[in-house]
């Protein structure tokens, strides 16, 4: 994969879930900017997930993680981080992740999906798979402290019908509300995981009605956090507890 990684030597190996996100915001950010610039300040759609993705790997780098775009999920699992013994599990083969936080080049602090034109669950749940069936070959050190993040845009347009600001707002929270359902279905279905979805705007932020220079559109960014449920090891030696307070 793309090779992007802080020059800093204080690279952290570690993000809170509140990190995370704010990062994930200011990259979402980044794009609508560049968007509204095109657009007049009237906004739309991302129309690539590339733009979204190095929007989103800056943001880190400029943060000073050490960040690796289209990376190999295989890579994830190594020598430091592998469950031993290996789960049964389909290979991942060439399997990548659009953007990845690591430490030391090995260690995997972050994995982040990037996907746009999200119309239901269906959208995201081959990323959300791929982020699980990962997490699932690791062992319970590093799958405690690795966060897994799909970030999508959901987008509508006008119609005849449905082009003002209180329409649009409530087509589009309409769809949000179903990918919210439909990820608590599959929540169930894959319980030793847990999944927050969480909006990277404001509730009335990338919405605009129809007018006579443009057509109208609802586009708006979430994120699914998603965290491993085994607890970290206990601590078995005084180092072993820095350790765990460390991380």
């Amino acid at each position: 994969g793309i090779q992007w990684a802080s020059m800093s030597s204080a690279v952290p190996d570690k993000i809170s879930e509140d990190a995370l996100i704010s990062g994930l915001r200011r990259g979402v950010e980044r794009t609508k900017s560049l968007i509204a610039h095109w657009t007049d300040y009237h906004g739309g759609p991302t129309t690539t997930e590339y733009l979204l993705t190095s929007d989103i790997a800056r943001e880190f780098i400029e943060a000073y993680y050490e960040t690796r775009v289209e990376f190999l999920n295989r890579r994830l699992v190594n020598g430091l981080t592998a469950l031993k013994p290996a789960p049964a599990l389909d290979p991942l083969n060439s399997k990548r992740t659009d953007v990845v936080l690591l430490y030391g080049d090995l260690i995997p602090v972050a994995v982040i999906e990037v996907k746009i034109g999200v119309a239901t669950l269906n959208g995201i749940s081959g990323d959300l798979d791929k982020i699980t069936d990962t997490f699932r070959r690791l062992n319970s050190t590093s799958a405690s402290k690795v966060i897994g993040a799909v970030v999508f845009q959901v987008h509508i347009g006008t119609t005849k019908t449905r082009n003002t600001m209180a329409e649009l707002k409530a087509e589009i929270e309409k769809k949000e509300r179903r990918i919210k359902t439909a990820l608590s279905v599959y929540a169930k279905d894959n319980d030793g995981f847990a999944f927050r979805m969480v909006s990277l705007q404001g509730p009335d932020e990338g919405i605009a009605a129809s007018d006579e220079d443009n057509s109208g559109h609802a586009t708006r960014y979430h994120v699914v956090v998603i965290r491993d449920k085994r607890p970290a090891p206990l601590a078995k030696t005084l180092s072993d507890l820095k350790e765990q307070k460390r991380c």
